[in-house]
């Protein structure tokens, strides 16, 4: 799994920070720092951080398997 976040997108709700603050990060000026690839023991969290950011900002790729379907599945959070 990798996470792409769109930083001008992001206003810094914190929401993905309450979710997961092992993999994102708010600093003092607002501005967003993250594990661009977390590992697995997150994926919960992550998902979850991406299911509810206000504005779509974060974006989950999932390379397949060996073996599994090629093209890579992408996930977002919020409607866009």
């Amino acid at each position: 799994m990798h996470i792409q976040v769109d930083l001008d997108r992001c206003e810094g709700h914190g929401l993905c920070v309450l979710a997961s603050p092992e993999v994102f990060d708010l600093d003092e000026d607002g501005r967003l720092h993250y594990d661009a690839a977390p590992s697995e023991e997150h994926r919960a969290e992550v998902e979850d951080a991406a299911a509810n950011c206000p504005v779509g900002a974060i974006k989950l790729v999932y390379s397949a398997p060996p073996g599994g379907p090629s093209p890579d599945s992408v996930a977002s959070g919020a409607a866009e």
